[in-house]
């Protein structure tokens, strides 16, 4: 888990990205009637970072933003902002990020797909047996 940083450890860029996540996250965990609590839980994260990354206070990894987007049932995508200020590199890195962001569900699509066939093929082969 990433920690919590200082008030002037990200460029402006950066801190109005992480914000705006953040906001979305608190709006999304409000929507459900979760807690703080329960979306840590949920998330396998702890209240206090959830807390930090709401506020746009933490660094939040992809695999925290993999973790939270599952938990609320939606895209890691979803999380973004939809419309950026962002310019030159920092557009350059958000478009990144949503890129690698929807690989990273394909590959959790993927391999959901590919549990279930494995599931199906062992559950026939089971019935053949009888």
């Amino acid at each position: 888990m990433a920690k919590a940083a200082q008030e002037g450890d990200f460029p402006p860029e950066l801190r109005q990205l992480l914000t705006s996540i953040g906001e979305r996250i608190k709006e999304l965990r409000v929507q459900r009637g979760l807690t703080q609590k329960d979306l840590a839980e949920e998330c396998d994260l702890k209240q206090p970072y959830v807390f930090e990354l709401e506020r746009g206070a933490a660094n939040l990894t992809m695999k925290t933003l993999l973790r939270v987007s599952n938990a609320f049932g939606v895209t890691p995508r979803d999380l973004l902002p939809t419309a950026s200020p962002l310019e030159g590199e920092h557009r350059l890195l958000l478009d990144t990020v949503t890129r690698v962001l929807g690989s990273l569900q394909k590959l959790v699509d993927d391999e959901t797909k590919a549990i279930g066939s494995v599931v199906d093929n062992a559950t026939a082969l089971r019935k053949q047996s009888r």
